[in-house]
């Protein structure tokens, strides 16, 4: 998963969401078809749905960690504004 894959992954999942293919945590039957479907065509790949599954979960956590670190005093930005710049000591501390 590179950052192009990711984000037609995320591009394809945001549609998803305005269709109201989503529930509370995940997608329902067609969201997910719909989403493996979107992402295989613009890739040209052939990923099955639990490799989908897998990537919304891992980024779930990546979001939940995200806003757990991004709320702590003192977090350095990168230039984007997303992205936490901090030195490898304090990443060991955390992780």
């Amino acid at each position: 998963w590179d950052l192009s894959a990711t984000k037609i992954f995320l591009e394809a999942a945001v549609t998803e969401v305005e269709k109201g293919n989503f529930r509370k945590t995940s997608f329902n039957k067609e969201g997910w078809m719909n989403l493996l479907q979107a992402f295989n065509e613009a890739r040209g790949h052939n990923c099955v749905l639990v490799q989908m599954k897998n990537k919304w979960n891992r980024l779930r956590d990546y979001w939940t960690l995200y806003k757990k670190i991004s709320g702590m005093a003192g977090i350095e930005r990168g230039p984007d504004g997303w992205t936490i710049q901090m030195d490898s000591e304090w990443w060991k501390l955390r992780i």
